[in-house]
């Protein structure tokens, strides 16, 4: 193949994956101060007994949770996919033949870890982003 091209393909999957490093981080980071912020919010500035809405309170924080979580499994299940990941070239690299290179990229996108991985993220983006609205509608109808 083409220097110049693996050279830049590299380049390209390394900027992706710095990306989505730093886009669990964000979302980890972010939903943990959200809760934390709503917590402090709920405690200094409503009044306990004319609290209105608690189902958004409480389905806020069940985004932001799910904000956290989702990014957390999908960081430890990387780890195990890239566990297969190397499974899977080992074994195809030592089956042989000219296309074993093409054959274990293949079964590394087909495998079910990678799909996880991806939902993993995108899920804890919108837990995050659903979260905080439900908090700010909360604190909109409720703040003294």
């Amino acid at each position: 193949m083409d220097q110049v091209y693996l050279e830049e393909r590299r380049g390209l999957s390394s900027a992706e994956q710095d990306i989505a490093k730093s886009l669990d981080k964000w979302v980890l980071t972010l939903s943990g101060g959200a809760l934390t912020l709503s917590v402090t919010f709920l405690r200094d500035l409503v009044t306990p007994g004319e609290v209105k809405t608690a189902p958004l309170l409480f389905l806020g924080w069940l985004c932001l949770m799910g904000g956290v979580g989702f990014p957390l499994v999908g960081i430890w299940r990387s780890q195990r996919a890239f566990a297969k990941y190397r499974e899977i070239l080992d074994m195809e690299y030592e089956n042989g033949g000219g296309e074993w290179h093409a054959r274990a990229r293949d079964a590394q996108a087909r495998a079910r870890e990678s799909r996880f991985i991806e939902r993993s993220t995108f899920l804890g983006m919108w837990g995050f982003l659903i979260g905080i609205l439900l908090l700010g509608v909360f604190a909109y109808l409720n703040i003294r």
